[in-house]
């Protein structure tokens, strides 16, 4: 799994990729949601990107990202799957 820092530097290079405008603050609060997996980082990314082109000036910041997020019942605190059970 990607630390929320490694996956906040992933967000942010996709954001250049495709030409969106991005805080640093809006790119760890998708990190933090990501669940450790670049794959669904970059998912929750563009769906937020949709949200802020429509309900913003398509610059995606930390309430645009909160606000996108919780209308997609996405967890604040995701889990990570653990590989052994806790007892």
């Amino acid at each position: 799994y990607y630390t929320e820092e490694q996956l906040k530097e992933i967000i942010v290079r996709s954001s250049f990729v495709l030409g969106c405008n991005i805080t640093e603050e809006g790119a760890y609060e998708i990190a933090r949601r990501s669940r450790g997996t670049p794959r669904i980082a970059n998912r929750l990314f563009r769906r937020v990107r949709d949200f802020a082109e429509i309900l913003g000036d398509g610059t995606i910041n930390k309430e645009i990202c909160a606000s996108s997020l919780d209308k997609l019942n996405i967890l604040k605190y995701a889990p990570l799957i653990l590989k052994e059970p806790v007892f």
